[in-house]
């Protein structure tokens, strides 16, 4: 299980990028828009299926998937890998959470002094493929003396 501070930070005002590979094996990145955490601690994300085609091509269940959670105001750092469970494409639920996740992200980034057009580039709402994850291992990613550091084994 994730400790309750962890689940806040992963469901906060953060960045997310995605690492995973495309059909061809090729390592490829995606934003995410938004991620819920169950009771379980079982991740859910969404992510722009058209604009992220490349990172989701070579995606599926059982596929290792890295998910790295940055907070722009402090740049703490969380990485949180683990295997893919389900892809799905997105439904009203996830809609609603990549639509709340951009606004409240793009509030933050604005108080930050990034621009509206500049947070307009990397977020688009459709269609979006849905994203259910299983943690295995979460890092410490924040610059320091700490990065790398493991902070959970929620599978252990």
């Amino acid at each position: 299980m994730l400790d309750p501070e962890l689940v806040r930070f992963l469901q906060g005002p953060v960045m997310i990028l995605m690492a995973s590979r495309t059909a061809e094996g090729r390592p490829a990145i995606a934003r995410v828009l938004g991620c819920r955490v169950q009771d379980d601690g079982d991740l859910h994300v969404q992510v722009g299926a058209r604009q992220w085609a490349e990172a989701l091509g070579g995606l599926a269940p059982g596929d290792t998937v890295a998910l790295t959670f940055v907070r722009p105001s402090d740049y703490r750092a969380v990485q949180v890998k683990g295997p893919l469970l389900s892809r799905m494409p997105g439904d009203a639920a996830a809609d609603a959470r990549a639509t709340a996740y951009r606004s409240a992200m793009g509030a933050e980034l604005l108080r930050l002094g990034i621009l509206q057009p500049q947070i307009d580039q990397w977020v688009d709402l459709e269609p979006l493929a849905a994203l259910h994850m299983r943690p295995s291992v979460v890092f410490d990613q924040t610059p320091g003396d700490g990065a790398g550091q493991v902070l959970a084994r929620p599978d252990a």
